[in-house]
């Protein structure tokens, strides 16, 4: 991702904060980073949950790892889909292929976001 900063965030005292920080295009954008458990389910916590409801009109993400290793596939979801993930409904707004193009794809999804 050539047009993106990440930076990672460790909060003990704001429970519910995003993993990370990505400035793209001189934007923030807070992401949530998950691996989904092998039933296809996203666990986020209630601290989680309301994070994003709160910020559900806000560039923030949720990005999931879903299968194993040579099928993996990445998906993407805004915040205001954070209570449909806890509750299990797993369908993506965007599908990120695990590979350089997959990362354009995913730049280029979350430029979008901020028009």
């Amino acid at each position: 991702m050539k047009k993106t900063r990440i930076t990672r965030v460790e909060s003990w005292v704001n429970l519910g904060i995003p993993d990370c920080i990505l400035s793209l295009e001189k934007r923030f954008l807070l992401i949530e980073l998950k691996v989904a458990a092998p039933s296809g389910r996203i666990k986020l916590s209630a601290h989680q949950v309301a994070f994003h409801e709160a910020h559900r009109d806000y560039p923030c993400f949720i990005l999931a790892s879903f299968g194993e290793a040579r099928k993996r596939e990445i998906w993407l979801y805004p915040s205001h889909r954070a209570k449909d993930l806890a509750l299990g409904v797993c369908q993506p707004d965007v599908k990120i292929p695990e590979n350089a193009e997959g990362w354009r794809k995913l730049e280029e999804a979350l430029g979008f976001s901020l028009s």
